[in-house]
C-alpha cells in the first residue's frame, strides 16, 4: 500500500535483507506525485528514514527542503 521509496517491506526486507545491498540507498525526487498526493513533506521524509532509505532527494522546491528537515528533526 506504499510507495517503494517508502515501504519497509521494499527498502529494508527485500533490497537489505533478501538482496543483500550493503550500500547507501537514495531516494528518487520526494516530490514526485506519489508521494506529495497522499502524504506531508513531513510524514514522507519520516516515512522514508523509518523505511531504511539513507539519503532523500528533494529536487524543486526549498518550502519543501525545509518542511522534510524539520519532520525529521521533531
Amino acid at each position: 500500500n506504499l510507495p517503494s521509496t517508502l515501504s519497509p517491506r521494499i527498502q529494508t526486507g527485500l533490497l537489505r535483507e533478501e538482496l543483500g545491498f550493503g550500500g547507501l540507498t537514495m531516494t528518487d525526487c520526494m516530490e514526485m506525485k506519489g508521494i506529495t498526493a497522499n502524504w506531508s513533506p513531513e510524514q514522507a521524509a519520516v516515512l522514508a528514514m523509518a523505511a531504511g532509505v539513507d539519503m532523500l532527494v528533494v529536487c524543486h522546491t526549498r518550502e519543501r527542503q525545509t518542511r522534510m528537515h524539520a519532520g525529521l528533526c521533531e
